[in-house]
């Protein structure tokens, strides 16, 4: 299984890194059943999250068709982007306001 964890400037970089380290621990442990990329809409590029400047590199761009599942970190800046507005939806979840619940979504 093939996951891609899409990166959008002002992310929240719990909602990357944490989901980051347990799916990289279950392609470990699986013998690479699992496998995990970062990626934004625009291709690799250094992406800004929304907590005190920290960036992470996005190595890909998010391709539908490579990928089993999608992660992608809640934030109100992401239904603010062109880029990213035309593959996320809100949710609905815990959270609420400008920071709702991570979305996740299966390949169509």
């Amino acid at each position: 299984m093939h996951v891609q964890i899409v990166l959008f400037d002002g992310f929240d970089p719990l909602d990357v890194i944490a989901p980051y380290e347990v799916l990289y621990a279950g392609g470990t442990a699986s013998a690479g059943a699992v496998s995990v990329e970062l990626v934004s809409a625009e291709g690799p590029r250094e992406v800004v999250s929304g907590t005190g400047g920290l960036a992470l590199r996005a190595t890909g761009a998010l391709d539908p068709g490579r990928r089993d599942w999608s992660w992608s970190p809640a934030h109100r800046a992401a239904s603010e982007n062109p880029a990213t507005s035309l593959t996320m939806k809100r949710g609905t979840g815990a959270g609420s306001g400008t920071n709702p619940s991570p979305y996740c979504w299966a390949a169509p």
